[in-house]
C-alpha cells in the first residue's frame, strides 16, 4: 500500500514574514493615497481661505464707513459737533486705537473729546478684529461739524490679524466729510494705497 507523503509545510516564521510585508505594502499604499488627497486638498483650499481674507477685509471697512456716515449725519442733524474715536471705556477717546475695543461716537460740546454729562452717546460698538491705523493732522479722533465737513481729515488704515498687507484696506475722509475706500487699481488682487499707486503696507502697530 503506497503512502501519500504530505509536502513539507513553510515554518510558522516564513508565512508570518509573507504576512506581514503584504500587510505593510497596503499599509505604505494607503498612506500614500491619504498624504496625496491632503495635497490636494490643500492647494484647492488655498483660493478660498484667500477669498475669505478679502471678504473679512472688506467687512471690516464696511463696518468702519457705517460708523463714519454715522457720526457725520448725527451732526448734522444736532447740529453740534461729534466726535468718532478709539475708546477703551466707551466714555474717553485713547491715543492708540490698538488699545481701544471700541469705536465711540458721541456730541462733544467742549471738544475736550470726553462723554461727561451732559453730553449724549450715540453710538459705541466693538472694533473689528484686526489692526487699526488712523492718520489726520496729527490727531487721534475725527471731528464732524454742523454742516458734515471734517476738523480733521485723513486715513483709515485697516490690516487683517495676520497682518497679511495682501488683504489691507483704507477708507479716507476728505474735508467735505465724504468717505471712499481703496481698490485694486492694476488687478493684482491687491489694494493700492488712496494717496498713490503703491500697495498699502501694513504699519508696524
Amino acid at each position: 500500500m503506497e503512502v501519500q507523503r504530505e509536502a513539507p509545510s513553510l515554518p510558522v516564521a516564513v508565512k508570518r514574514f509573507g504576512q506581514s510585508r503584504h500587510q505593510s505594502g497596503l499599509t505604505l499604499l494607503e498612506l500614500l493615497i491619504t498624504i496625496a488627497v491632503v495635497i490636494i486638498m490643500a492647494v484647492l483650499s488655498v483660493p478660498f481661505f484667500d477669498s475669505l481674507a478679502r471678504s473679512h477685509s472688506d467687512t471690516a471697512m464696511h463696518y468702519l464707513m457705517r460708523e463714519v456716515q454715522q457720526a457725520r449725519s448725527s451732526a448734522v442733524v444736532a447740529g453740534k459737533t461729534v466726535t468718532l474715536c478709539g475708546s477703551e471705556d466707551n466714555e474717553s477717546c485713547t491715543k492708540n486705537w490698538q488699545t481701544g475695543m471700541h469705536i465711540l461716537v458721541f456730541i462733544d460740546n467742549d471738544a475736550n473729546r470726553i462723554l461727561d454729562d451732559d453730553e449724549r452717546l450715540i453710538r459705541a460698538s466693538n472694533v473689528p478684529k484686526g489692526y487699526f491705523q488712523w492718520r489726520g493732522a496729527g490727531r487721534n479722533y475725527l471731528r464732524f461739524r454742523q454742516d458734515g465737513s471734517v476738523r480733521e481729515m485723513g486715513t483709515f488704515t485697516y490690516c487683517p490679524p495676520s497682518k497679511n498687507a495682501d488683504f489691507a484696506r483704507q477708507l479716507t475722509i476728505n474735508r467735505p466729510g465724504r468717505s471712499y475706500y481703496s481698490r485694486d487699481r492694476n488687478g493684482d488682487r491687491t489694494h493700492e494705497a488712496n494717496n498713490s499707486r503703491d500697495p498699502i503696507a501694513c504699519p508696524d502697530f
